[in-house]
């Protein structure tokens, strides 16, 4: 089978409002694809910033993968949270971005977004610090579903990965 291998980490979170941070994450691919070795999900350590100095997570990322196809090429799947002044967990946005296709050291930068309420939603979101959340978090990274929210721009993550293939060549695989 041939075999990918993306080892990175979560750098920082640039461009949110919120001050500390922490981001749960997930790598989702289809049923062709199968995991060798390393963990698919994680969540990061909660992190302060600024705005000359965003929060830095320097959270790792290793993962083993094999599959037959292209098909179902993996992703990483983002959930930003923020934490207030009294400890609660808010979700901050939602985020995805493919796992790049050739080998090699790549940035990339992941657009947060969040879903925009109604205006009682938002007066609570800006009085309480209430944010809308999504009911099914399958809509992330789904094709069809998200074209039917309404959103906002709430930052991005950057991520550093470096991407290693093996066997592609053997199996007739081309990316």
């Amino acid at each position: 089978m041939a075999e990918v291998h993306v080892v990175g980490e979560i750098m920082d979170a640039q461009g949110f409002i919120q001050d500390e941070l922490f981001c749960s994450w997930s790598l989702k691919y289809g049923g062709g694809w199968r995991l060798l070795a390393g963990t698919a999900c994680g969540q990061t350590h909660a992190a302060s910033g600024s705005v000359q100095q965003p929060p830095y997570f320097a959270h790792p990322i290793d993962v083993h993968l094999c599959t037959r196809s292209i098909q179902g090429w993996p992703k990483v799947e983002l959930q930003v949270w923020s934490r207030d002044s009294v400890g609660r967990a808010q979700s901050a946005g939602y985020g995805f971005c493919h796992v790049p296709t050739f080998p090699g050291e790549h940035q990339v930068y992941c657009n947060v977004w969040r879903p925009l309420g109604n205006a009682e939603h938002e007066m609570k979101r800006w009085l309480l610090g209430h944010s809308v959340q999504l009911a099914d978090s399958s809509v992330v990274s789904g094709p069809f579903d998200r074209r039917k929210l309404c959103t906002v721009s709430a930052g991005r993550v950057r991520l550093c990965l470096f991407i290693i293939m093996r066997n592609f060549d053997k199996f007739d695989i081309e990316c």
